[in-house]
């Protein structure tokens, strides 16, 4: 009988040729279920990602669409993160906007931390210091309740064109991450969060159906707008206009009586809407410079039209 040959990766790695769903983790749960859950994100991401370019897709007669596209833009603080995933929530704000209303609605509020894990309380307090400098142990007046902060993100969410909150891709799972927590505080029941997407994708999304739209009308690229390669381009030009308009953005009381205003969540939120509506505010005129040149045009028609009908009205009766 031959010998068979000693493989030092194997006897390293016995499971390395196990069924998956055989193998379980530290949680008792299998590889493949893993391996199907991680797919099942993956596929969620790829239509989310879809509908999004649908949602912002214009045709060339009607680029007027883009500027009354309704969206949510979101920032959350946390005071820490265990390493079992629970967060401890901080600060919170969201708006509704569209290029040609500007902002439409929006909150602010401080969150309630509820229960820190045990060992992260000094960690909580030393990112707050370092930081936005919210405390972790104030009066209970100072928080606001999770149910309401869940309700007023549901008015908003019930005002745009999508069920999606945008939000830097660096910040997406914290995001993701506090909404779901005020979700599983509201109800006791399982249920979904709002699905969360970076602002920046959306950004070049928008720029790309921009471009498609102005090459079908065979116009010429306006010099002061420059289209995004890629949405790498759109955040740095998101960082690079946020730090030229740092501070002009007023911040909310509390973080301008303690000198945090750079880490305020609302000051934040705002000037990236601000930033994008002075971005894409040459689409919004041009559709309300067209849109009032063509009412101005039709009035213009009934007008004369009214006047030659009550001219010839007034022949008759002269004649007769």
């Amino acid at each position: 009988m031959p010998r068979q040959k000693f493989n030092v990766h194997e006897f390293l790695n016995p499971d390395l040729n196990a069924d998956p769903n055989l193998i379980l983790t530290t949680k008792n749960r299998s590889l493949k279920q893993l391996q199907n859950e991680q797919k099942e994100k993956e596929d969620l991401a790829d239509k989310l990602r879809d509908d999004i370019k649908r949602f912002v897709d214009v045709v060339p007669d009607d680029i007027a669409d883009l500027a009354t596209f309704h969206f949510i833009i979101a920032h959350f603080s946390t005071q820490c993160k265990s390493h079992d995933g629970k967060v401890v929530p901080a600060e919170g704000a969201m708006l509704s906007m569209s290029i040609s209303q500007g902002i439409t609605g929006d909150f602010h509020a401080f969150l309630e931390p509820g229960d820190i894990p045990c060992g992260y309380r000094s960690e909580c307090m030393a990112k707050g210091r370092k930081t936005h400098n919210i405390p972790i142990d104030a009066e209970d007046e100072f928080y606001t309740k999770d149910r309401l902060v869940f309700d007023q993100l549901l008015e908003l969410i019930n005002r745009s064109s999508a069920e999606v909150v945008f939000c830097l891709e660096d910040e997406v799972q914290d995001v993701k991450d506090v909404l779901e927590l005020m979700l599983e505080k509201r109800t006791n029941h399982q249920a979904q969060a709002p699905q969360v997407f970076p602002l920046e994708e959306l950004m070049y999304f928008m720029d790309e159906s921009l471009k498609r739209a102005f090459k079908a009308q065979n116009k010429a690229k306006d010099k002061k707008h420059f289209f995004f390669k890629d949405k790498e381009a759109a955040g740095a030009h998101l960082q690079n206009e946020t730090e030229r308009f740092k501070f002009q953005v007023p911040s909310c009381t509390f973080h301008e009586e303690t000198g945090r205003v750079e880490y305020c969540s609302q000051a934040k939120m705002r000037q990236r809407a601000f930033i994008i509506m002075d971005r894409y505010c040459d689409v919004s005129f041009e559709f309300c410079f067209e849109l009032c040149y063509y009412i101005n045009t039709i009035f213009t028609s009934f007008s004369t039209k009214i006047f030659f009908d009550n001219f010839s009205r007034e022949i008759k009766v002269v004649n007769s």
